[in-house]
């Protein structure tokens, strides 16, 4: 068992290279320079690397493209329609003991990952995203989506460890400075433990949110309502649109340009800004087996699965974006105004994977 354990830890030291492999320009990046610092003494350090591991001569994840669906997911799952999917926290709240629990595993159920955790180096980006928390001998694993109620997450879980800034959205988002741990600062053999812990020592789980409405979103926040002077606004153009000349990049692109952009980088994911990046991607659902997985339209009810097991009482109340000053984008109420039937079907073949594993009907927009 020892020597297992050794193993396991040596390839955990070979694949935390390759953090600093797949993070491209106008990807993903997630990493902040303490992580820069510790992966190259985890390099120096590692003993299947300085021997060529097959690791080593893996292809960076940029060689070559990328699909949405590289590997299909498993199909022999729940689906959300075998459900009786409750609607409030009232009901939440009101199950038994033994019922609660099942209710979880089934929405857990929806998505099957293949457990093999030393793949979510090479595809998609849970490891990096993942916040871990560990509080009054309760442990959870939380990924993160923009888009999906994400900052009001961060903005309770800031609160729950006890951050007296947590009303404070910019330092949530600021992964150096919210207080908040992320996988990608555990120590080697934390991470080991970690990939091997069950659900009853560590609660993972995540929140999706139906793709049509979700890119809406996006393009309304990041683009149509984002002053065209500020940098964040430049940095989302330059990577849409690397080919235009500096004077356009200020001239916001209409929803079908936003679109048809995304699309023509669906082969190339990681090349992807999380804003608008599938969300199956973005928390490796391929790979990782989660305990819970919430609905964004069922935020209320879902939340207090997640409060129930934290510990919470039943006063307790998911935040709406009024009570933290977050500004919603609206986009859930206009979708009809936006989408034609060109690109609710462009739509639907950028984002098939996370239509399908989440049970989104690709016919309704809502």
């Amino acid at each position: 068992k020892g020597r297992g354990l050794t193993m396991k830890s040596l390839m955990m030291l070979s694949i935390l290279v390759l953090l600093g492999i797949i993070i491209v320009n106008g990807s993903l990046d997630f990493k902040t320079q303490k992580d820069d610092e510790r992966l190259h003494i985890l390099l120096r350090d590692s003993p299947l690397l300085a021997n060529g591991s097959e690791f080593r001569r893996r292809k960076p994840i940029d060689a070559a493209p990328q699909t949405t669906s590289t590997k299909p997911l498993d199909q022999s799952r729940i689906r959300l329609t075998d459900i009786r999917v409750l609607q409030t926290p009232e009901e939440v709240w009101a199950l038994s003991e033994a019922d609660f629990e099942r209710y979880t595993q089934q929405r857990g159920q929806l998505v099957f990952g293949n457990g093999k955790y030393s793949r979510m180096f090479l595809v998609g980006h849970a490891l990096r995203r993942g916040i871990y928390l560990n509080r009054d001998n309760i442990t959870l694993t939380y990924c993160p989506i923009p888009k999906v109620a994400s900052t009001t997450w961060k903005f309770v879980f800031r609160k729950w460890i006890g951050q007296e800034s947590y009303h404070d959205l910019s330092l949530g988002n600021d992964r150096e400075r919210s207080g908040l741990t992320y996988l990608t600062q555990l120590s080697e053999s934390e991470l080991v433990s970690w990939m091997e812990e069950p659900a009853s020592k560590n609660f993972k789980f995540m929140f999706v949110r139906n793709p049509y409405s979700r890119v809406l979103s996006c393009f309304f926040n990041k683009f149509l309502l984002k002053d065209s002077e500020d940098d964040e606004y430049l940095s989302y153009m330059l990577n849409l649109f690397p080919n235009i000349s500096p004077s356009q990049h200020r001239t916001k692109p209409t929803f079908a340009e936003f679109i048809d952009a995304v699309y023509d980088q669906r082969t190339r994911m990681a090349r992807m800004n999380e804003h608008w990046a599938p969300q199956t991607y973005l928390c490796s659902n391929e790979i990782v087996n989660y305990d819970f997985i919430g609905r964004y339209e069922y935020i209320n009810a879902d939340a207090a699965v997640v409060f129930r097991k934290l510990g919470f009482t039943r006063n307790e109340t998911f935040p709406s974006q009024d009570e933290i000053n977050f500004r919603a984008s609206g986009a859930s109420s206009q979708l009809l105004e936006y989408y034609t039937d060109e690109l609710k079907k462009k739509t639907y073949m950028i984002y098939q994977q996370d239509f399908e594993a989440f049970g989104y009907p690709g016919t309704k927009l809502g």
